[in-house]
C-alpha cells in the first residue's frame, strides 16, 4: 500500500516435477568431436497441467535463459517425454549457427528446472512471444500477469539444479 493505492498479486508454489534423465549425444549434421546436444526424458504427472521453465549455465558462468525457456504439457500430458535443451547463450554474444545450443565436451554444465503456476508461466509465455514477435510490421502483444493495481509477476517457482558433465 502506498497512499490511496493498493497492490495485490498471489501466486502458488507447485510440486517441483523432477528431470528422470539428462544425457548428451552428438550434435545432428556432420560429425563433431567437439560439441554435444542436451538431452532430457520427463515423467509429466497425469491429471494437472504442468508448466515448466528452464536456464543453463556452462562450466562455473551464470545461470541463462534461452531464447524459449518456457513450456507448458500440451502436447505431452502425462507422458514420459524426451526432448533437446539448447544451451542458452548471451544476448550479446555473438551468433554462431555451428554452436548455436550446443555445449562442449568436457566442460561442466548445469541445467536450472523449474515448475511453474499456470500464471508465471503466461507471463513469460508473452514475454518471450512479444520478443520474438518485433519489428515494424509487428503486431502488439499485452504481456499477461498477476499483479492487480500495477504490472508485473509475482510468482513462487519449485526449482532443481542439475550439474552433469558433457559427455556421450
Amino acid at each position: 500500500k502506498t497512499g490511496d493505492k493498493i497492490i495485490t498479486a498471489s501466486t502458488t508454489i507447485p510440486f517441483a516435477v523432477p528431470l528422470d534423465s539428462i544425457y548428451f549425444v552428438p550434435p545432428p549434421g556432420e560429425p563433431n568431436d567437439t560439441l554435444a546436444q542436451l538431452r532430457i526424458i520427463l515423467n509429466d504427472p497425469p491429471g494437472i497441467p504442468n508448466y515448466y521453465r528452464y536456464f543453463t549455465r556452462e562450466g562455473e558462468g551464470p545461470y541463462l535463459r534461452p531464447f524459449a525457456s518456457v513450456t507448458d504439457d500440451l502436447l505431452f500430458e502425462g507422458q514420459r517425454f524426451e526432448l533437446p535443451l539448447s544451451k542458452a547463450e548471451a544476448f550479446d554474444a555473438e551468433f554462431d549457427q555451428a554452436t548455436f545450443g550446443l555445449f562442449r565436451l568436457g566442460e561442466a554444465a548445469s541445467i536450472k528446472w523449474m515448475t511453474l503456476d499456470e500464471a508465471q508461466f503466461n507471463f513469460w509465455n508473452t514475454l518471450e512471444f512479444s520478443r520474438a514477435n518485433q519489428g515494424p510490421f509487428s503486431s502488439y502483444t499485452r504481456i499477461q500477469h498477476n499483479v492487480e493495481g500495477g504490472l508485473g509477476i509475482w510468482g513462487g517457482i519449485a526449482a532443481r539444479y542439475y550439474d552433469i558433465t558433457v559427455e556421450y
